[in-house]
């Protein structure tokens, strides 16, 4: 069974006692998709925001959700308001969630790519309170509010894309041609290229090829200039 809630804009559903294993549909586990993934495509224009990239899309940029609005932050574990939300490293952002939430007594663990975080051990009556210290970890963060991406940070998405995509054929992915930039970011706000497009999302494989070839830069777009090449993500640290 699932359950979720929402911050920063942000749909989070977490597993429930009666599923421990996570959703070939990215979608159904993420923390911001996901913060982490309830994920739509980036656009300059929308107001929706997600914190981290879904299976075929990128964090959207927009104002911060009011559910963490007068929330006690939990502080001490990480501060991103140094930054602009455009480089912060969100698989990091929700590996510091996971850990306050187990600091304050809440099991829970990060579902690799870092797309979800599950909570199957939180037993039922316990979910309120739960999702309270998971705004308060949120809040305590001081992330940064999102804005709409201008034209050069898009064409960073872009650089990155032809990166994932370059390894994802390296994996032995067929991964048809890329638009020209141009193209791209005509269409931004619509739904533009994503590499991982062509890649089948129901097989075993597709964990690991996300942490091979992530769909965000490993450390944040913050971490990563193009021409560097794809760095894959740390696994999840154990709590």
């Amino acid at each position: 069974m699932l359950f979720g809630w929402t911050v920063m804009g942000v749909i989070v559903m977490v597993l429930a006692a009666a599923c421990t294993q996570p959703s070939a549909d990215r979608n159904v586990t993420t923390l911001g998709s996901s913060l982490l993934e309830g994920n739509t495509d980036e656009s300059r224009t929308t107001t929706t925001a997600t914190a981290q990239a879904s299976s075929t899309s990128q964090p959207e940029q927009s104002a911060p959700d009011s559910r963490t609005e007068g929330v006690a932050p939990i502080t001490g574990y990480g501060d991103f308001s140094d930054r602009p939300a455009f480089e912060v490293d969100w698989y990091r952002v929700s590996e510091l969630v996971v850990e306050r939430m187990n600091d304050q007594g809440f099991p829970a663990a990060l579902i690799p790519p870092g797309d979800g975080i599950s909570v199957a051990e939180i037993p039922p009556e316990q979910r309120s309170a739960a999702e309270e210290v998971f705004d308060a970890c949120y809040a305590g963060l001081n992330l940064p509010p999102q804005q709409p991406l201008d034209d050069e940070q898009i064409a960073e998405v872009y650089a990155y894309r032809l990166a994932v995509a370059d390894c994802l054929r390296a994996e032995g992915y067929q991964v048809p041609p890329a638009p020209s930039l141009d193209t791209f970011i005509e269409e931004w706000a619509t739904g533009p290229w994503n590499p991982y497009e062509s890649v089948d999302t129901s097989g075993a494989s597709w964990e690991g090829i996300q942490m091979r070839c992530p769909q965000s830069p490993a450390g944040g777009y913050g971490a990563w200039d193009p021409g560097d090449p794809i760095r894959p993500l740390n696994p999840p640290r154990e709590q």
